[in-house]
């Protein structure tokens, strides 16, 4: 988990995490939520289910998937999402396509941002996975440009709070020394974030 400031905290064990939300910010009556690389979006149900225990009110605001079958699941299923992007690395740029109504839009400041990345280039099922062994770090591969486009966009709307999805594959890898999480916390480190 990435955090910033003193306004949220996600702390946990492996297989085991506990999110502790700040109130929303002054004047604020909801909290916005933002997913990229999430495949469901189902984290904004567990989100929402968690705001109505707390009494604070989540606005699912941004979608980003690259896959039209998760494209078309999330707009089903979230009818009032107002923007679903097609690409993180564009994200980065802060202007995107909006495939719920096909015309270019501004990405959103969001509160809180759940991200994965594009595992192919890190995953123990890759057996190229050696070739790219220090991708986070230096952009290649297919993980590398999907991290540079999450790592731009939380640096330019500056969430509450990110999460990010991990895999196995930047904490460990037979290939190379050190772990690319590493690189992945020193990323958020140098804006500023915590790194959990």
């Amino acid at each position: 988990a990435i955090t910033c400031g003193q306004r949220c905290v996600l702390k946990g064990e492996p297989g085991h995490a506990t999110a502790l939300f700040a109130p929303p910010r002054p004047g604020m009556a909801f909290l916005v939520p933002g997913v990229a690389c999430g495949g469901s979006d189902s984290v904004v149900l567990v989100l929402e289910h968690i705001g109505r225990s707390c009494g604070w009110e989540f606005t699912h605001m941004l979608s980003c998937e690259s896959h039209p079958e998760n494209q078309a699941w999330v707009r089903e299923n979230f009818p009032r999402l107002p923007l679903i992007f097609p690409d993180m690395c564009q994200l980065r740029t802060g202007r995107c396509l909006n495939v719920a109504t096909g015309l270019e839009a501004d990405a959103p400041s969001v509160d809180i941002f759940i991200a994965g990345v594009v595992c192919k280039s890190v995953s123990s099922e890759n057996h190229q996975m050696g070739a790219h062994g220090d991708c986070i770090a230096v952009g290649t591969g297919k993980t590398g440009p999907t991290f540079e486009g999450l790592r731009r966009f939380v640096e330019k709307v500056r969430p509450q709070m990110a999460i990010y999805e991990n895999m196995v594959g930047l904490l460990s890898d037979p290939w190379v020394v050190g772990a690319q999480i590493v690189d992945v916390g020193e990323a958020f480190q140098s804006f500023g974030y915590n790194f959990a």
